[in-house]
């Protein structure tokens, strides 16, 4: 399975964003542009490919298990939320 990002530009690098036969994860790694302005921030989500039987399938990473241990009491996810990951920018010191 090869993962990528949704709703980012394309400056942003990803790397080890293969999950190989038999593995179940991977860590990944998204090195930002240096072009992105201090104090601001943009959602994106994670979507993961795979070729099965020669027809290309894609879907997206949920959020929801992280939503639902930070929220305990929330019977339900909305989906708006799942799936969203936010990146906030802020200056190297």
């Amino acid at each position: 399975m090869t993962l990528g990002l949704e709703n980012l530009p394309e400056a942003f690098v990803l790397t080890n964003n293969v999950i190989g036969e038999g593995k179940s994860n991977t860590t990944i790694r998204v090195t930002a542009p240096d072009t992105l302005t201090p104090g601001t921030w943009q959602t994106f989500g994670v979507v993961g490919t795979v070729k099965r039987e020669g027809k290309e399938i894609r879907t997206r990473a949920s959020t929801a298990p992280a939503l639902r241990r930070r929220f305990p009491q929330m019977l339900h996810v909305p989906p708006e939320f799942d799936g969203e990951v936010a990146l906030g920018v802020t200056s190297a010191r």
